[in-house]
């Protein structure tokens, strides 16, 4: 099983209007990957990295994680 949560609140980004969004998965090896364009993420994600997900206000992240 592969648990994916929000690691906290969002937290403002050097980016003027977008705030980055931390996760953390079990196991830590699961590979995740998501979108800001409401596409797959399966399909069509990039793959997470620190320091978070920078994202516009407003929008809808999706994610999608597997086993790694």
């Amino acid at each position: 099983m592969i648990r994916a949560a929000v690691a906290g609140p969002s937290v403002p980004s050097a980016t003027a209007g977008h705030q980055v969004l931390k996760v953390k998965v079990v196991p830590p090896s699961a590979k995740l990957l998501y979108t800001t364009d409401n596409t797959n993420p399966a399909n069509n994600g990039k793959p997470y990295a620190r320091p978070g997900i920078d994202a516009p206000e407003g929008t809808t992240v999706r994610l999608f994680a597997e086993k790694g």
